[in-house]
């Protein structure tokens, strides 16, 4: 699995593509007609239609921070109950079309895997970021983002009281 998608063009070739989300605004911008993908928070900014889109269980939603947070509660779900030094290998399974009534279904997370042990300020300072994350940090959300539920926030809260100095 990458992070580039080969989207589909009809028989006569039609289709453009941009680089980035800033790219792909401006086509969709100035192309009548067309659709394209970009995140949510470039469609709020630029005030571009949303499409609903059916989830694995069936029902059509729309992007907006009700549902992108029910995608997220679900994908902690399935990281629970939480080890610090488990195996999470298989962790990106459970973010990837996520389940649930009102999870948007291509919902983006973003993920951080971190050692158990840094040397001396380090481990401090990423223990605060962690901390921060899971506390006060919640409430600098921009637009088209969605703070962290709850069970990943006491996730994070834990992974951050295992950091030592190594």
């Amino acid at each position: 699995m990458g992070k580039n998608i080969e989207w589909p063009v009809d028989e006569t070739g039609r289709g453009l593509g941009g680089k980035g989300n800033a790219g792909i605004v401006s086509i969709i911008m100035n192309t009548p007609y067309s659709i394209g993908y970009v995140e949510l928070s470039y469609a709020i900014r630029y005030r571009l239609d949303t499409a609903l889109l059916k989830n694995k269980a069936g029902y059509f939603v729309e992007p907006n921070t009700t549902t992108i947070m029910a995608a997220g509660k679900y994908a902690a779900s399935k990281l629970i109950p939480f080890d610090p030094r488990g195996d999470y290998s298989r962790e990106l399974e459970a973010i990837i079309y996520v389940g649930g009534k009102l999870s948007y279904p291509i919902t983006c997370f973003t993920h951080i895997f971190i050692w158990t042990k840094y040397p001396g300020e380090k481990a401090e300072a990423i223990k605060e970021f962690l901390s921060w994350l899971a506390g006060p940090g919640n409430h600098y959300i921009i637009p088209g983002y969605a703070p962290l539920p709850g069970a990943l926030r006491k996730i994070i809260a834990l992974a951050a009281e295992i950091i030592g100095e190594g």
